[in-house]
């Protein structure tokens, strides 16, 4: 069977195409449309009415057939059209793409370009901390140094003036031991050139004392404050060269008020109870009734 024909270009049909499809269709109406012709001539009474109506039906089919054609040249012109419109697009668009896939693989070596460009970069910020670091350990270094020189210095000077304090220091040492020596000696000379009858005065002074102190009603009046003020001086005077005077008066000493016995302080006002005790006591010029 010959392929089916444009009725406008005169040109075959390809298969596949919108054209060979209408064909087609209209192929298959054929006998749908001679069945018709045939019913309506069947019932026809006239010829003419017959001829009539195939007439009308062949118009008919006609102009479908003749506006399906029209139509399907139309579209099959778009199609042709718009199918090389798409080419052409697509055509630019490889294009396109090929000058962005050279642009990108530009761009990624202009990247990795930058990013060694930027390790560089980093290495030498380090590099330059690292400086800056190590310039100001030597500035402080520095500073340190000129301190501690000027504290040397410094010190050099105090250094010379302290070995002269030492001298003098040992020359008032030398001198205050060498005076100290002398006064012991005429101290020890002293002692030693102390004639006896003086320590047996003291002795009965001692005595007289601690009379006083045993046989006074209250030894804070005047006699008893004199007695045992003289007794302290005694004990005070020689209890470290002579331990054994504070073994002979230990019972004194406990005994006696030790807060008075630290302070000794004779020219101290006396209480009223103190002025009555003293206004009892006798005295020596006048008799006791």
């Amino acid at each position: 069977m010959s392929p089916p024909y444009s009725l406008v270009s005169g040109l075959p049909i390809t298969e596949g195409s919108t054209l060979w499809v209408k064909a087609e269709a209209f192929q298959a109406s054929k006998p749908l449309i001679l069945g018709r012709l045939k019913s309506g001539y069947d019932e026809a009474e006239n010829p003419l009415e017959v001829q009539a109506i195939v007439a009308r039906h062949l118009i008919r089919a006609l102009n479908a057939s003749y506006s399906l054609a029209t139509r399907s040249q139309a579209l099959e012109n778009s199609f042709q059209d718009r199918v090389q419109e798409v080419s052409k697009r697509d055509e630019g668009l490889k294009k396109e793409n090929a000058s962005l896939h050279s642009e990108n693989v530009g761009l990624k070596t202009e990247n990795a370009g930058l990013k060694s460009e930027i390790e560089q970069l980093k290495a030498r910020l380090l590099t330059l901390q690292r400086e800056k670091e190590v310039q100001e350990q030597c500035i402080q270094m520095g500073e340190r140094y000129d301190a501690l020189n000027h504290r040397f210095t410094s010190l050099e000077g105090e250094t010379e003036y302290v070995k002269e304090q030492q001298k003098r220091a040992q020359r008032i040492s030398e001198l205050s031991r060498k005076r100290a020596d002398e006064a012991l000696q005429k101290l020890k000379e002293v002692e030693d050139s102390v004639p006896l009858k003086v320590e047996e005065a003291c002795r009965l002074r001692e005595k007289e004392a601690i009379r006083q102190y045993h046989f006074s009603e209250d030894f804070r009046n005047e006699a008893g404050r004199d007695a045992a003020y003289c007794l302290c001086c005694f004990i005070r005077t020689y209890k470290d060269s002579n331990p054994l005077i504070v073994e002979n008066y230990k019972d004194f000493i406990a005994g006696y008020d030790a807060d008075w016995f630290t302070s000794c302080d004779l020219d101290a006002p006396l209480t009223p109870e103190e002025e009555e005790d003293e206004e009892a006591v006798p005295q020596e010029d006048e008799p006791a009734v």
